[in-house]
């Protein structure tokens, strides 16, 4: 038997995605000085200082705490392996893979000074994956503490990067703060983090900046502290486990989407112990909701670190067969597995559940400014029929139910959610009460199409998805094609067509593409489910080929030929 052997050039490749610029690279020294402070079990609310620094013209980066600090000894064995878990026994840690920190070497070379009862002690962990050992308890002097800026215990970090690489933007650089691993560390008053920023010709554009992130202002509480038994899994003591979910209204919108430099607050921060390991909305069309701008919470089961060493040790449970995360941290929750999929589940429905109710209480959408998807068949009918029934079919699961499904149970049911109490908006009852119950009132009628215009950086030129039985599209005016003829008043965020027939063919070709997409995802899906059916991906795609000029036909006798362009514009001034 011969063990494998792993080459250089596979962790080469590993830890230059994960840490491909100097913001993540910002992320993982920050989130080691912090859990350096909590290691020492300093109260939550005491001071923690922070500093962090980017100098251009030396092209290095520097970071400093005032944390425990390190022997010889304990650099070595924190940074002299990678795969290992050294966040000790303190599962309130981010060290799980003992990688984000020589990672970072994907930059260049990393030294480390750090100060501990009095000696002093220093590595160097270079690009090429060499450690070596510079100082060895030394006695400290007053020099020393004065150059690296540590009056008693502490760290210092230098990372010099290599020649090759480009040092990003000032611009990119100050969005550190937004970076959702960071949250609970941004949003800490016991955290004093601190920026310089050193300009290519060596002066100082930021010095000693207090990096932190707005308070948020709540506007309303919509889920408070709501317990959600995890069916299936248990503790090793065989208790059942439980998360812990909130969900709030701001007053204004969180997030910012106007500017290249975009960034998003909103969304369900995942963590356990207080460490954040994902921010979503459980599903992807949930985040394209207008309202969903204005929403974010937190789910927190501290049963997800008990798994993820179970994980390691072995498991020999075929529910934890697949890491619970991703060894980067760069996708989060690995969404294929099972515990995830259960843990997101209560609070996806609930989460799409409360959208649906505030989009139909607080959105402007006028059933005037829409167009109703009957118009769209009955000239389709007239040119082609191939797929007609498929299309037909995919409009209606907008509406239709089907009882299996404990998201339908509900959305349609208002007596499952409880009444206001004095804790929050929306109270839900248990799973197992509302599974007992039937289908709610059904709205058998297709939906409406309707088309709202966006400004977003970060989105493609077109949004598809549904809400209050309507097909709601976001055109993404930022869009080279669209600017031409719709412009953005960033004062006043409005819109105004400047030409109605150059949108009108726009929106024939985005409408008909969009629109074909999701039909063809959705025959495709059906091939996955199960489900006997007689055809396979080819021939969805080809009916799908066939299908397209007709509804291309359709959309523009629809917006030209019979002018109702201002009909399906839901917010254009």
């Amino acid at each position: 038997m011969v063990d494998l052997v792993y080459d250089k050039r596979l962790y080469k490749y590993i830890k230059m995605t994960a840490i491909p610029n100097e913001n993540m690279a910002f992320v993982e020294y920050v989130k080691n000085c912090y859990d350096s402070y909590i290691r020492l079990d300093y109260d939550i609310k005491s001071k923690k200082y922070i500093k962090i620094g980017l100098n251009v013209k030396g092209r290095y980066i520097y970071v400093i705490d005032h944390a425990s600090g390190m022997s010889s000894d304990e650099l070595l064995n924190n940074f002299s392996q990678v795969g290992s878990h050294t966040g000790g026994t303190n599962d309130n840690v981010n060290a799980l893979f003992s990688k984000g920190a020589t990672d970072t070497t994907a930059l260049g070379n990393v030294t480390y000074i750090s100060i501990k009862d009095g000696k002093l002690s220093s590595c160097e962990i270079t690009h090429y994956d060499v450690y070596n050992k510079i100082l060895n308890d030394i006695d400290v002097t007053e020099e020393d503490r004065v150059k690296y800026n540590i009056p008693g215990n502490g760290t210092y970090l230098r990372l010099d990067f290599l020649e090759t690489y480009n040092i990003k933007s000032y611009e990119f650089n100050k969005m550190l703060p937004t970076y959702f691993s960071l949250k609970n560390i941004m949003e800490n008053d016991g955290v004093q983090l601190y920026f310089d920023y050193i300009d290519i010709k060596g002066d100082y554009i930021d010095k000693d900046k207090l990096l932190k992130l707005d308070v948020i202002e709540i506007d309303s509480v919509l889920i408070q502290d709501e317990k959600i038994e995890i069916p299936g899994w248990y503790t090793d003591s065989g208790e059942k486990v439980y998360s812990y979910f909130n969900l709030y209204l701001a007053k204004d919108e969180i997030d910012v989407t106007s500017t290249e430099s975009s960034y998003r607050r909103s969304g369900c921060f995942i963590d356990y112990n207080d460490v954040i390991i994902d921010k979503t909305f459980f599903h992807r069309s949930l985040e394209n909701v207008p309202i969903s701008k204005k929403i974010f919470g937190t789910l927190k089961c501290d049963f997800i670190y008990e798994l993820m060493m179970r994980y390691d040790n072995g498991d020999t449970n075929t529910k934890n067969n697949l890491p619970l995360i991703e060894p980067n941290r760069l996708t989060g929750l690995n969404k294929h597995h099972e515990f995830v999929r259960d843990l997101m589940l209560v609070p996806r429905e609930h989460t799409k559940f409360i959208l649906e109710d505030l989009d139909e209480k607080q959105s402007s959408f006028n059933e005037n400014s829409s167009i109703k998807i009957d118009d769209l068949f009955n000239l389709i009918g007239e040119w082609h029929s191939a797929v007609l029934y498929e299309m037909k079919e995919f409009l209606y699961s907008f509406t239709k139910k089907k009882s299996k499904s404990y998201y339908n149970k509900i959305i349609k049911i208002s007596e499952n959610v409880e009444s206001i109490s004095e804790k929050s908006e929306y109270n839900f009852k248990d799973v197992e009460d509302i599974e007992k119950k039937e289908d709610g009132n059904i709205n058998p009628s297709f939906p409406s199409l309707t088309i709202t215009f966006i400004y977003d950086y970060n989105k493609y030129p077109y949004v598809l998805y549904n809400i209050n039985s309507r097909i709601q599209v976001d055109l993404n005016v930022t869009d080279y094609l669209l600017s031409r003829c719709v412009k953005y008043d960033k004062e006043t965020k409005t819109f105004n067509v400047t030409n109605v027939k150059e949108l009108s063919i726009n929106l024939v070709h985005y409408l008909s593409e969009a629109l074909s997409r999701e039909i063809f995802k959705f025959m495709d899906s059906k091939l996955n489910s199960g489900e006997t059916v007689e055809r396979n991906s080819d021939d969805s795609f080809n009916k799908l080929f066939e299908f397209r000029p007709s509804l291309h036909m359709a959309l523009y006798s629809v917006l030209i030929t019979q002018g109702k362009l201002n009909d399906i514009l839901s917010n254009e001034s």
